[in-house]
């Protein structure tokens, strides 16, 4: 968790883990486990911010935003299966 407190805190550099483990936490809505409240703007902010830089080649953007999108299905698919069990 350093190492990405660091690099929400200090703007540095972030690696392609990185993001992509900030992302899950985001879609998961783990976020609001894992880090402050402070922080939890800074990393939407981060992750906007470099998908829309040139950090990133565009087949990695692409990997990131297909693991929101996967992470969003998942999300649904479970909260469909949870109603329905209801």
């Amino acid at each position: 968790m350093g190492k990405i407190h660091n690099v929400v805190n200090n703007s540095k550099e972030a690696s392609f883990n990185i993001i992509s483990l900030l992302t899950l936490l985001e879609e998961s809505n783990l976020i609001k486990v894992y880090m402050p409240r402070d922080l939890r703007k800074k990393v939407k902010n981060l992750i906007k911010r470099i998908l829309n830089s040139d950090q990133f080649d565009s087949l990695s953007r692409e990997m990131i935003l297909k693991i929101k999108k996967e992470i969003v299905n998942v999300i649904g698919a479970r909260n469909m299966f949870m109603m329905d069990k209801a």
